[in-house]
């Protein structure tokens, strides 16, 4: 869910077009913490690049410290578990898609 303008909007969900981008951003930053918890995943996919620092993702069952130039994906209804910490920089983008290419 985010919030535009005062308005809430649902982004997760698919599309029957070929290839549909539902959300991207940026983020950056080194003295705050933030949780990502999602553990029933979404609906779409969501691709993460790591463009400087690092990350700490729970995969495989465990947390994983993942670095710049790394990408992550996570498939639709995947969890989504993972944590930007304070003192620790990071800087990605990530990007939040589907469609009826998207897992081809």
């Amino acid at each position: 869910m985010y919030l535009i303008d005062g308005t809430t909007y649902n982004t997760d969900g698919v599309s029957d077009e070929f290839l549909w981008v539902n959300n991207c951003g940026y983020q950056a930053g080194d003295s705050d913490s933030l949780a990502i918890r999602r553990p029933s995943g979404r609906k779409d996919y969501q691709l993460i690049y790591l463009s400087g620092g690092s990350g700490f993702y729970f995969l495989d069952g465990q947390f994983r410290q993942v670095g710049a130039g790394s990408l992550v994906l996570y498939r639709p209804g995947e969890p989504q578990i993972y944590d930007y910490r304070a003192g620790c920089p990071h800087e990605g983008y990530w990007l939040h898609f589907t469609g009826t290419g998207a897992g081809q």
